[in-house]
């Protein structure tokens, strides 16, 4: 079982973040908008998103079964710290179940705080999950799921329909030109769901290393109870399927019942959860 599997764990966390890595490769090749990104000692990657702070973050820092030396995960924070200094914001670092034990030692001493905490959730039988919910997760009138034309016009509808069910600090000026930066980017695919005729909401995958990632799903309110999350999990599972992919994994903040609801009634389970830190005087 994949929640009892430190490997399969580390697999989907590397596969988050070589997703980050991509997409600010591809915004600074377009320079849609202001990205950069950094390798860091002991496997780490530092992404800058911009002027917010809550999507910019390290991610697998020290992430694995083998021991780290203390004065590498030192270097590994001190380099992070560094590098979101010089974007004009605090380090924000993600700590998952299988993040080295030094590597919270040194976060604590340091007095970094917890700022978020989101709820991972896995499946492994990709097969399964597309043959068993083309039946079993019908959606109800009529929903049509493709792939996104307007990229700009997708992202809006996106925040806005996070603007009216999300965590309202998840949601900041910028927010539609990071969305629409997923374009073009390797892997990625981004889905626009339509209910007669109209577009009522939209989301991606992201297929990594045979994991598929699923991401930021969202419906518009007036469309909402008439199964557009439904179809765009059938559909992202039928897309991982046809890439190979060996693993769906999603995420959710811990405050958002409603999506954990609909992911854990497509299958999905709880596999673990990640923090995200920060250091002092943000």
């Amino acid at each position: 079982m994949i929640h009892s599997d430190p490997v399969l764990i580390a697999r989907l966390e590397r596969a988050e973040a070589e997703l980050q890595r991509r997409w600010a490769e591809a915004v600074a090749r377009t320079r849609s908008f202001p990205a950069a990104w950094t390798d860091l000692p002991c496997g780490g990657v530092a992404v800058d998103k911009g002027p917010d702070v809550v999507w910019s973050r390290a991610y697998t820092l020290a992430l694995g079964a083998e021991p780290v030396a203390r004065d590498e995960v030192e270097d590994a924070v001190d380099q992070a710290e560094v590098f979101f200094a010089a974007h004009g914001k605090p380090a924000r670092i993600d700590l998952g179940p299988t993040a080295d034990p030094t590597l919270m030692a040194v976060l604590r001493e340091r007095r970094y705080s917890v700022v978020m905490y989101d709820t991972i959730l896995a499946m492994t039988d990709v097969q399964s999950a597309r043959t068993h919910t083309l039946h079993a997760h019908e959606p109800r009138g009529s929903v049509v799921i493709q792939r996104a034309r307007d990229m700009r016009a997708w992202a809006e509808r996106l925040v806005e329909s996070f603007v009216a069910g999300g965590p309202p600090e998840d949601v900041h000026d910028g927010m539609v030109e990071k969305l629409a930066g997923f374009e073009g980017v390797e892997g990625v695919t981004c889905l626009d769901a339509i209910v007669d005729g109209e577009p009522a909401g939209g989301s991606f995958i992201a297929v990594i290393d045979g994991v598929a990632l699923l991401h930021s799903a969202g419906t518009l309110p007036a469309y909402r109870g008439r199964g557009v999350q439904r179809a765009l999990l059938v559909e992202r599972a039928r897309i991982a399927h046809e890439a190979g992919a060996e693993f769906l994994c999603a995420q959710a903040d811990s405050r958002n019942a409603a999506s954990l609801r609909n992911m854990e009634r497509f299958g999905l389970r709880p596999c673990c959860s990640r923090v995200t830190v920060e250091a002092p005087g943000a």
